[in-house]
C-alpha cells in the first residue's frame, strides 16, 4: 500500500476541514514560502499584512498600515468599491470565498483573493500580480497547498491525529538523506518520535502526543540518528540536531484532523556551538592560568563576555560570576565610573589606550598596574567587545619611586652644603654641580664644561687639572688638601677632596671635588699669630684675665658637634695665663694654673656656650657664665674666646675673662631703682613710659590701646586724718588688688605718684573693653582695705585714652587721660572716657557748644529716622530717631562730635525735650496718615538725673495726641548704672505712663542681672559691635547667641542693630531674635523719605481694623 497520499485522498483531507482551518493551513505553508498574505481580524478591525505582501504591492514602509481604511486609502477609487461590495457580501453570508482584482494609486495591478470564517468572524487570503485563470473553490485550496507544499525549501511533513506521516516534501528527504518520492513508499505509517532513532525519553514522546491530541501547536528539539532509516552502522551515520514545530487544524467539530510540522535543522548551529564552547573553554584555560594578566572582555553594552580570576580578585575582591553582569552591580561606583570613562574613550577613539593605574582605588596599599584597553573587532572589522588587560608593574614602580626619591634626597642633600661640589667625568668635564658651586662661579651654566672652562680665571688652573687627572688615572682619592688659589686679585683658601669614582667594573668613571672656602678661618688665624706679639706685653699688666689653653691632641673640626665638645672638655688645659686670671681661679700664682683643666668642674655647666662656640666658627664674644669660688661665693663673668685651627684641627683656644659681678649688681640695682616705686614696688612713671614707647614703637598703628589713670577719692582727708604711716599701708594694697582683678588680661600696673595710679591695656577690641575694666578695677578699689586695727574704704576716679582713636602720641594719650580723670572726678560719675567736648582747654567745645544752643533756639536740628523690623511676622514695628545737625558753616556735623559735649553740660536737658517734641510730633502725624508706628528716642545719664523728665513726657504726649505705647526710650546699660537706685526710680516712674523702655548697647556695660531683673524695661539692643561681625568672629556670634536667649528668659524682647547684609539677618532670624536695624534694612532718613522707602520696603506697617493702607500725600 502506498503511503503517499493520492490526489483523491489529499481532496477528502481537505473536504473534512472547515475552510478557516485549510486557509490557515495555506496561510503557515504560505508564509515559509515567501507568499504574499492577508488577514483580516473584523471584531478589532485589524488588518495585517505580510511582508511580501507589502513589497509585492510596493507600499510605503513609512506609512503603517494596522486597519482595513487604511489599506483601501491606497485602492484606487474604482476598485474601492469593488472590494467593499465583495466584503459586504462576504459579510452577509453570501459566500466564504471571494476574488477581487485591485488597482493602487502607485499602478500596482493585484488579485485579491481571500476566505471568510464566519465562527472567528476573520478573513484569510492572499494577493498575487496577476488574475487567476478562475476563482479559488474548495478544491483549489488543495491544489495550492500542495503546489507550496511539494516547493517550499523548508523540511515540512504532513502528521495525521496518530503522529504518523501523511506526506514529506523534498526538503525534508534531502535532509534525511532519502530518496526523492520514496520514503513514504518504503515507510509506511512513518511515526519520526516512536523511531529508534529518536533521543527524546518516553515522558517526553507522551507530552508531545498529549499536546497533539488538544491541538496545541508544540516546538521542541530532539536528536535523530539517521543509522536505521539509512541502514548503515551507527558509528558512520550522522546524527541530525531537529528542532520541529506542530501546527495542529482542526475540523467544524474540533478534531484534530492532520498536524503540519516544519523541521530546523540545527546541526550546524549545535557544533557552532561546540566549537565556541571549546574555544572558550581553551581561552578560558589559559587566561586562567595563575601566571596569566587580569583579563575581561565586556559587549558594548558594559556586560561581561568574560573575566578570570585575577580581575575578579583584583575588582570584587574575590572570584564570582560576572557574565552578563554590568560594573554597577560588581563594584563600587568609582571603579564602575572609572572602567565605563576608559571604555568610552576606546571607543569614541576606535584604539587601544594604554597608562598606569593603582588598584583597587581604595585600598591601603594598592597595586600598580599598566592598564591596556582595546577594541575587539570582528570579521568585518567592526569593533563588538572591548577588553581590559592589566599587567602588574608593582615591584618596577616602587623601584622608579626609591631611584626618584634617592636622586631627590641627594639633590637636597647637595644643596644644603655649603661647600661647592663639582662631580666631573673621567675626561675632567662637569656632570653635576650643587646650588654653593653655581653660586661662586656667578651662576655660570656649568654642566658640560671641562674643569678648565670653570676654573678660566683661577691662576692654579693647570696645576689643579693635573691633581684631578692624577685621581683619575691612580684611582687614589686626595683628601683635606688645603690650597690656596687666586681668583684674579682675590686670594682663597680650600679644603679640597678629590674622591675617584668607579663603575661596576672598578674602573674609574668620574672623580667628586669638593671644594670648602676655609678663607675667613685663614685671616683669623693670621689675624691671631700677628696679634700674638703685640699683646703678650699687656696680658701681665692687664684687668682683665687673659688665658690660653692647649687641646691635647688636637680636635678634628669635621667631628660633630657633640662629640668636639666632649673632647674639648676632656683635653683642653691651661697653658698660659696672667695673674688675674689664676685669682678668678682661685689659685695663688700663675704658674699654679698651669696643667689645670680648662672645666675642671666638667663640661655640663658650659655646654650650651661650647656648642655656641664650635657652631660660630670656634669663636665667642662677650659671653655671660658665672663660677663658684671655693668659698661659695658666686661670681659673675664675661668670656671671649677664639679657637687656633690649623687645618682641620683645633690646637689652641685663647680668651678673655671678665668679673663684671660688682657692676652686675650695681647696674641691676640702679635700674630697678629707677624703674620701680619705693613704697608700693609697682613700676613707677618712667618705667610706664619705657612700657608705651616700646608698644608704640614696635606695635601697628592700627592695634587698639587703651591707658588708665586712677585717681583715689579722699585720699588726703584719710592722710591728713590717720597720719601717712596709715595712707601709705592703703596704698601698699592698691597695686596687688590690680594686678589680681587684671591677671587674665595684658596689662601693666604703675603708680605714678601721691594717690595716682595708671593701667596700660596694650591690646583691646573696641572702646567697651577699657570701659568694662575700668568698671572692675573700680568695684575692686571700693573693697575695705586692713589697716591694721580698722578697716577703710576709698572710692576713685578712672579716666580712659585711647590709642589710635583719640591720642597717636604717648604725650596726647597721658593728658587725654588726665583730662578724662579730671571730668569723672567733677562729674563724680566713677569712669570717663575722653572726650575733646569735655576737654576744657579745647577750642572746639566752646565754639560748638554756642553754636549748639543757636541751633536749638533757631531750630537747625534736623531728625532722621531708621526702621526696625519685626523679624518673625515681616512687620514694620517703628522708627528710632537720630539727631542731625548741619551746621550753617561746618555743614554735617556727626552726632558722635556734639550729642557727648552736649552730655557733659546742662545744654543735654533743651537738647532732650527738643529730640522728644519732634520725634513725637512727627510720629503723631504718621498716626493721623494711617502710618502706625511707633518711634524710639535715646536719653542719656544725665536725663535719668533729671526728676521732671516723667512730667515733661506726659505733657509732650498729651500736646500731641500720641498714645504713650507708641514712644519708646532707650538707655545705656552704663546710664543706668551711675546712680542705679536714682534710675528705677526714674525709669518706673516713667514705665508707668505707658511708654516702652529698652536698654540700648546691650552687652557693652556693666550691670549686673540681678539689677536688670529689676528694671520696667521691655527689650534689650544687642551693640552693634557684636553683630557687625556676626558671621566671622566666633566670640561675637556666641555673645549673640546667649544674649538672645537671656533676654528671652527674662522675658524680653531683643532687637540687633548693625544688620548690613542678608546672611546676617538670615542668622539672626535663625536664633530667635526679634527685631533688626541697620543699612541692609534701611538707612536713617528723613521723614520726606520714608513714603518712598516705605513703597519699595517688603515690609508693612500695622493696620487698624477696618483701616484703609497709609495715605502719605495728606499733611495734617
Amino acid at each position: 500500500m502506498s503511503a503517499h497520499p493520492t490526489r483523491s485522498q489529499l481532496d477528502d483531507n481537505w473536504s473534512t476541514l472547515d475552510s478557516s482551518a485549510a486557509a490557515a493551513l495555506c496561510w503557515r505553508v504560505m508564509t515559509d514560502n515567501d507568499v504574499a498574505l492577508w488577514h483580516w481580524t473584523i471584531p478589532s478591525g485589524e488588518f495585517q499584512l505580510s511582508p511580501q505582501f507589502i513589497a509585492l504591492a510596493q507600499l510605503p514602509t513609512r506609512q503603517p498600515i494596522q486597519r482595513l481604511d487604511d489599506f483601501l486609502r491606497l485602492v484606487s477609487l474604482q476598485h474601492q468599491g469593488v472590494l467593499l461590495a465583495q466584503v459586504g457580501r462576504m459579510l452577509k453570508g453570501a459566500h466564504t470565498r471571494f476574488e477581487c482584482p485591485l488597482t493602487l494609486h502607485n499602478g500596482r495591478q493585484l488579485v485579491f483573493l481571500g476566505t471568510f470564517d464566519p465562527e472567528r468572524k476573520s478573513a484569510t487570503g492572499l494577493v498575487a500580480p496577476a488574475l487567476l485563470a478562475e476563482p479559488l473553490e474548495s478544491d483549489n485550496y488543495a491544489q495550492l497547498f500542495d503546489s507550496l507544499f511539494q516547493h517550499s525549501h523548508v523540511p515540512k511533513a504532513l502528521l495525521d491525529a496518530r503522529g504518523c506521516m501523511m506526506r514529506v516534501n523534498p526538503a525534508w528527504e534531502r535532509m534525511f538523506q532519502q530518496i526523492p518520492g520514496q520514503f513514504l513508499q518504503r515507510h509506511a505509517h512513518f511515526n519520526l518520535l516512536a523511531s529508534p532513532g529518536c533521543s527524546l525519553t518516553d515522558d517526553e514522546k507522551a507530552a508531545i502526543q498529549a499536546g497533539l491530541a488538544a491541538g496545541q501547536p508544540q516546538t521542541f528539539n530532539f536528536s535523530f540518528a539517521l543509522a536505521n532509516l539509512l541502514d548503515i552502522q551507527p558509528a558512520e551515520a550522522p546524527t541530525l540536531h531537529l528542532r520541529a514545530t506542530h501546527a495542529p487544524l482542526l475540523d467544524y467539530d474540533g478534531q484534530l484532523r492532520c498536524v503540519l510540522v516544519v523541521y530546523e535543522n540545527r546541526s550546524e548551529e549545535l557544533r557552532a556551538s561546540n566549537d565556541l564552547a571549546r574555544n572558550t573553554q581553551l581561552l578560558t584555560g589559559v587566561l586562567g592560568q595563575r601566571s596569566a594578566p587580569p583579563v575581561a572582555v565586556k559587549d558594548l553594552e558594559g556586560n561581561y563576555l568574560f573575566a578570570n580570576k585575577l580581575y575578579q580578585q583584583l575588582f570584587m575582591g574575590a572570584a564570582t560570576k560576572v557574565q552578563g553582569l554590568r560594573d554597577e552591580h560588581l563594584v563600587d561606583a568609582a571603579t564602575a565610573n572609572l572602567l565605563a570613562l576608559r571604555e568610552r574613550q576606546v571607543m569614541e577613539q576606535d584604539r587601544a589606550i594604554t597608562s598606569e593605574q593603582s588598584l583597587p582605588l581604595f585600598a591601603d596599599h594598592p597595586a600598580r598596574f599598566i592598564w591596556s584597553s582595546f577594541p575587539v573587532r570582528d570579521e568585518h572589522d567592526s569593533v563588538f567587545s572591548i577588553g581590559h588587560l592589566f599587567t602588574e608593574i608593582t615591584h618596577l614602580h616602587e623601584q622608579r619611586l626609591v631611584i626618584a626619591n634617592q636622586r631627590q634626597e641627594l639633590q637636597l642633600l647637595l644643596d644644603n652644603v655649603q661647600d661647592i661640589i663639582l662631580y666631573l667625568d673621567q675626561w675632567g668635564r662637569v656632570k653635576h654641580a650643587n646650588t654653593a658651586a653655581s653660586a661662586f662661579f656667578k651662576g655660570t651654566h656649568l654642566i658640560g664644561k671641562t674643569l678648565v672652562e670653570v676654573f678660566r680665571d683661577c691662576h692654579q688652573m693647570a696645576q689643579l687639572q693635573r691633581e684631578v687627572m692624577q685621581v683619575v688615572r691612580t684611582n687614589i682619592a686626595e683628601v683635606g688638601v688645603t690650597e690656596a688659589l687666586h681668583f684674579g686679585d682675590r686670594q682663597y683658601w680650600f679644603s679640597l677632596d678629590k674622591a675617584p669614582t668607579t663603575d661596576t667594573d672598578g674602573i674609574v668613571n668620574g672623580v667628586l671635588l669638593v671644594m670648602r672656602d676655609i678663607t675667613k678661618e685663614k685671616v683669623i688665624e693670621q689675624e691671631l699669630q700677628d696679634s700674638e706679639h703685640r699683646y703678650r706685653a699687656f696680658i701681665a699688666n692687664s684687668m682683665d684675665g687673659i688665658w690660653c689653653c692647649r687641646i691635647e691632641p688636637p680636635i678634628d673640626t669635621r667631628l660633630p658637634v657633640e662629640e668636639q665638645v666632649k673632647q674639648l672638655g676632656e683635653r683642653a688645659v691651661f697653658t698660659e695665663c696672667n695673674q688675674v686670671m689664676a685669682e678668678l681661679r682661685d689659685c695663688e700664682s700663675a704658674d699654679a694654673l698651669l696643667g689645670v683643666p680648662m672645666f675642671d668642674h666638667g663640661i655640663e655647666t658650659h655646654r650650651s656656650a661650647m656648642c655656641q662656640f664650635v657652631e660660630s666658627g670656634y669663636r665667642l664674644r662677650d659671653i655671660n657664665t658665672f663660677r663658684e669660688r671655693a668659698n661659695g661665693e658666686r661670681i659673675e663673668l664675661t668670656v671671649s674666646t677664639l679657637g687656633i685651627l690649623e687645618g682641620h684641627a683645633l690646637k689652641h683656644v685663647w680668651g678673655i675673662t671678665r668679673d663684671v659681678t660688682e657692676k652686675r649688681r650695681y647696674l641691676a640695682e640702679m635700674e630697678y631703682q629707677a624703674q620701680h616705686d619705693a613704697l608700693t614696688g609697682l613700676p613707677n612713671r618712667n618705667f610706664l613710659y619705657r612700657t608705651l614707647r616700646e608698644h608704640f614703637s614696635e606695635c601697628p598703628e592700627s592695634q587698639k590701646m587703651a591707658l588708665l589713670l586712677i585717681d583715689l577719692n579722699r585720699f588726703k582727708d584719710l592722710n591728713d586724718t590717720l597720719g601717712h604711716q596709715v595712707g601709705d599701708r592703703l596704698l601698699k594694697q592698691i597695686g596687688p588688688r590690680l594686678q589680681e582683678e587684671l591677671r587674665d588680661v595684658e596689662s601693666f600696673v604703675a603708680r605714678l605718684g601721691g594717690d595716682e595710679f595708671a593701667v596700660f591695656l596694650p591690646q583691646i577690641r573696641n572702646e567697651q573693653q577699657a570701659v568694662v575694666v575700668a568698671h572692675r578695677l573700680m568695684e575692686v578699689i571700693r573693697e575695705p582695705y586692713d589697716l591694721k586695727g580698722f578697716t577703710s574704704e576709698i572710692g576713685a576716679a578712672i579716666g580712659i585714652s585711647l590709642r589710635p582713636q583719640q591720642a597717636k602720641d604717648i604725650s596726647a594719650l597721658m593728658r587725654f587721660a588726665d583730662v578724662a580723670m579730671s571730668n569723672a572726678k567733677s562729674q563724680y560719675s566713677g569712669v570717663a572716657i575722653y572726650s575733646p567736648e569735655i576737654d576744657p582747654h579745647s577750642p572746639k567745645r566752646f565754639s560748638l557748644m554756642s553754636d549748639l544752643r543757636r541751633a536749638i533756639r533757631e531750630d537747625e536740628l534736623m531728625m532722621h529716622f531708621q526702621p526696625k523690623v519685626e523679624l518673625h511676622t515681616g512687620r514694620l514695628h517703628g522708627f528710632e530717631a537720630l539727631l542731625r545737625w548741619n551746621h550753617p558753616t561746618l555743614g554735617f556735623v556727626p552726632p558722635g562730635d556734639f550729642i557727648p559735649m552736649a552730655e557733659a553740660t546742662d545744654i543735654i536737658h533743651p537738647l532732650t525735650e527738643w529730640v522728644l517734641e519732634a520725634s513725637i510730633r512727627q510720629c503723631r502725624q504718621w498716626h493721623q496718615q494711617r502710618f502706625y508706628v511707633s518711634v524710639a528716642v535715646n536719653l542719656s545719664t544725665r536725663n535719668l538725673m533729671d526728676e521732671r523728665l516723667p512730667k515733661k513726657l506726659a505733657d509732650l504726649l498729651t500736646k500731641n495726641d500720641l498714645p504713650a505705647s507708641a514712644l519708646e526710650l532707650e538707655i545705656t546699660e552704663s546710664a543706668i548704672m551711675e546712680d542705679p537706685e536714682r534710675a528705677l526710680l526714674l525709669l518706673q516712674q516713667i514705665s508707668d505712663l505707658g511708654i516702652k523702655l529698652s536698654i540700648d548697647d546691650f552687652g557693652t556695660g556693666y550691670s549686673s542681672l540681678a539689677y536688670l531683673k529689676r528694671l520696667p524695661v521691655q527689650a534689650l539692643k544687642i551693640d552693634y559691635s557684636f553683630v557687625r561681625l556676626l558671621l566671622e568672629d566666633k566670640q561675637d556670634e556666641v555673645i549673640v547667641r546667649s544674649t538672645v536667649n537671656l533676654g528671652h528668659n527674662l522675658g524680653l524682647h531683643v532687637v540687633a542693630e548693625g544688620v548690613e547684609d542678608q546672611p546676617t539677618l538670615d542668622c539672626l532670624i535663625d536664633m530667635g531674635c526679634n527685631q533688626a536695624q541697620g543699612y541692609f534694612l534701611g538707612r536713617p532718613m528723613p521723614p520726606s523719605a520714608v513714603p518712598e522707602w516705605y513703597a519699595s520696603a517688603p515690609w508693612e506697617a500695622d493696620v487698624e481694623e477696618g483701616d484703609l493702607p497709609p495715605d502719605f500725600s495728606t499733611d495734617n
